[in-house]
């Protein structure tokens, strides 16, 4: 209990929120497991139906708007010198305008959250637990999500930094097994199609890049000032992300295949194979995408109780049961 106390500062749902704050590299996986998970599962299918062979230049093009957002949110993080987001907006707007805008962003962290959730919840009885009952997946990870977010941010940025260079690894490990099945030309030639459904591909890149709003909310936790150079590297890490599975999947199966396929980025581990003896390693897709997962929901639901300053225990246990 001591030793939690030291490293929390107050043990969950013990009262506010007072723990150590973090670094920007800290940050940096956080966000690299969170929207990780993102553009493998909800984006990267969305790209390849709406573009198809042309979804990996869409993202690639995607860039100069990513620069554009980038400066825009160091821009609004240096203007909130270390405030809370919420505090923020009441200082720059209207009160009610402010509480409404406060109100618009926990909703949309608790559509994350909640998305998440779901397609976590849906890969696990469809991949390796199909005859256990979504209710009991649902309940148990989620009541997992609930006692992580309620350890504090710090404690999710030390569990982002053990459980990411594994993931790390694992992603590389599979995009050098795969060579052999890997065919690039299968990457051109582009805009067969015309340039529209590029363009509209690129409108959906471009909105996965909102998650990165969570950085105000976080700014409040960081030990240090946002600068932006870190801030622009996450930004192209976080694109590569997208882009090296996205060329992966139209490399293997082609563009035709690939759209079709539901979790394009996992259906690579399918095909790992060392030699006749070594087959069948798309288990460490699971520890993979819960890992994501886990970060991304735990994160979501602390920035909500943070957001919206529900330090009182009642409260905080209220929302997120409801999430369950």
């Amino acid at each position: 209990m001591v030793l939690l106390q030291n490293a929390y500062g107050r043990l969950p749902y013990s009262g506010e929120f007072v723990m150590r704050k973090i670094t920007m590299l800290q940050t940096a996986y956080l966000l690299m497991l969170s929207n990780g998970i993102s553009s493998h599962v909800i984006v990267l299918p969305i790209l390849l139906q709406t573009a198809g062979r042309d979804a990996w230049i869409s993202v690639v093009c995607s860039a100069v708007p990513l620069v554009i957002w980038i400066i825009l949110l160091y821009s609004i993080a240096k203007s909130m010198q270390g405030q809370s987001f919420a505090d923020w907006l009441r200082q720059k707007l209207p009160v009610p305008v402010a509480w409404a805008l406060t109100g618009f962003f926990a909703m949309y962290l608790y559509a994350i959250a909640f998305i998440s959730l779901k397609d976590t919840v849906n890969w696990t009885k469809t991949a390796y637990l199909p005859n256990t009952p979504l209710f009991v997946l649902s309940v148990s990870f989620g009541i997992l999500c609930i006692f992580a977010s309620g350890a504090g941010i710090r404690a999710l940025a030390v569990t982002a930094g053990i459980l990411l260079p594994f993931v790390l690894l694992l992603g590389l490990f599979v995009m050098t097994v795969n060579f052999q099945f890997k065919d690039y030309s299968l990457l051109l030639p582009l805009f067969t199609h015309g340039y529209l459904p590029a363009l509209k591909s690129m409108a959906y890149e471009m909105g996965s890049f909102c998650e990165l709003v969570v950085l105000l909310f976080i700014q409040p936790h960081l030990a240090g000032k946002v600068r932006l150079v870190p801030l622009m590297v996450l930004a192209f890490i976080l694109l590569e992300l997208t882009l090296g599975p996205l060329m992966g999947a139209i490399a293997m199966f082609g563009p035709f295949e690939a759209a079709a396929q539901r979790y394009p980025a996992f259906e690579q581990w399918r095909m790992v194979s060392m030699g006749k003896f070594f087959t069948h390693l798309d288990f460490f897709s699971i520890y993979q995408w819960l890992s994501g997962s886990f970060i991304r929901i735990s994160l979501a639901l602390f920035l909500i109780a943070d957001l919206l300053k529900l330090g009182k225990k009642e409260g905080r246990r209220s929302l997120y049961l409801r999430h369950c």
